[in-house]
């Protein structure tokens, strides 16, 4: 049995086998409109426009499997089904007038067999993307656009999240930083440094810039990793510059177990990456003090690539005993993760915010620079030997596998659309 979903697909966006559409009455039906989708109570498609034997009509369109399903929902009883411009349905079953003599266009000799069956083996096929060993049939061009205007609706639901950063903070700087020490978690760590940032505001990191002990005084202090005993005399000096500082900042450190060292790589260990935001602050404050004109200069993401110095030059964590002698920079993988998180979603949010579309093109400009994410979601599209290049593709085929394909959501998907109206 053909559900009302993809009935409504099939309205929507005109799948229809052959025309001219008639009505049960025999009258010829133009859709001029289709209507918007109501995903409310009421009405499936309001706002539609309609020629019936060359009368214009416009109003509300309701979607059944069967004409009786009208009288069976109760629809008869309800005000906001009448009057209707068309009653859809893909079967005509009773003799029985709906209120007001609205036409009815029945869908079945409308519909064709390889569209069904498609619709079929989409929503029933347990592999995901279920279409993707078709997308080779499907114009290019089409694809490339579906990618480009999915990468802009993952992110619209970015902007989201940095709209509750701004208004807790109402200004934009404390914004892109609140964002950008959450993603030096590397997704294991993101709670902790969001934390992090709580509590230790960017204006008073600003204030102490000049030096690079005061920041990691701050910083190690307030991640609760200067609450033990040391023999290394520099972190002893940070100990003690951080008595002095909590008190006077009145901060409350973050309990050292939170944070999140198993399993994780060592160039991402949160003791390393705390030490880069020290000297990221120290070296690079301009990127902290205006991030919208410190990235409208892609060169500018050279200065990120920054070396460890002092303890953490032969050190990953606070164990003291614990030596290594591999430097580990803010590498490249590293500056990619960040302007997919962090740089281009604070780029389209200030863009948006102020109304210049100048920044969230180059939002996506900088996605389209850089290579494609590695995950077990974009190796599904490799499988099928459709090659997601750049970071812009990769993050639109995430947003396109968690929020349509997973979802089944194939017939508001471009490309679902198209293989449903495809006659092979």
């Amino acid at each position: 049995m053909l559900n009302e979903k993809f009935l409504s697909i099939i309205w929507k966006y005109k799948i229809f086998s052959q025309y001219p559409l008639k009505s049960i009455s025999g009258k010829s039906i133009e859709i001029i409109h289709p209507g918007e989708l109501n995903n409310h109570a009421g009405p499936d498609f309001l706002n539609a426009r309609i020629r019936i034997d060359n009368i214009q009509w416009a109003g509300n369109i309701e979607i059944h499997q069967n004409t009786s399903d009208f009288f069976k929902h109760q629809h008869h009883r309800n005000k906001n089904y009448q009057p209707l411009v068309l009653h859809v349905v893909y079967e005509h079953d009773i003799k029985k007038q709906i209120p007001y003599s609205t036409e009815i266009l029945e869908l079945k000799n409308y519909i064709s067999d390889s569209a069904i069956q498609q619709y079929q083996h989409l929503i029933n096929s347990k592999e995901l993307p279920a279409c993707l060993n078709l997308w080779s049939k499907i114009d290019e061009l089409l694809i490339q656009h579906w990618l480009h205007r999915l990468a802009i609706e993952r992110l619209e639901k970015k902007y989201q999240q940095l709209q509750i950063y701004f208004d807790k903070t109402k200004d934009f700087q404390e914004t892109f930083y609140r964002l950008f020490s959450r993603h030096l978690g590397f997704h294991v760590n993101n709670d902790c440094f969001e934390t992090l940032a709580e509590k230790l505001s960017l204006k008073l990191l600003l204030k102490h810039a000049n030096r690079l002990d005061i920041l990691e005084a701050l910083i190690y202090g307030t991640a609760g990793f200067l609450n033990r005993s040391y023999k290394n005399q520099y972190l002893i000096s940070l100990q003690n510059e951080f008595e002095f500082l909590k008190k006077k900042y009145q901060i409350e450190p973050i309990e050292t177990h939170l944070w999140k060292f198993s399993k994780v790589r060592p160039s991402n260990f949160p003791s390393l990456r705390l030490h880069q935001l020290a000297l990221l602050v120290h070296r690079v404050p301009e990127m902290f003090q205006d991030p919208a004109l410190f990235f409208q200069n892609k060169k500018y993401l050279e200065k990120l690539h920054l070396k460890p110095q002092g303890y953490f030059v032969n050190h990953l964590t606070f164990e003291e005993d614990k030596t290594t002698n591999k430097i580990y920079i803010f590498g490249k993988s590293a500056v990619h993760h960040i302007i997919i998180n962090v740089i281009t979603p604070y780029l389209f949010f200030y863009g948006k915010n102020i109304g210049d579309e100048k920044y969230q093109s180059l939002a996506l400009h900088y996605l389209e620079d850089i290579p494609a994410e590695i995950n077990h979601i974009t190796k599904k599209f490799e499988l099928q030997k459709y090659h997601i290049k750049s970071a812009l593709q990769s993050q639109a085929a995430l947003e396109l596998y968690a929020n349509y394909c997973k979802q089944k959501r194939c017939g508001e998907c471009n490309i679902g659309v198209r293989i449903l109206g495809s006659k092979n």
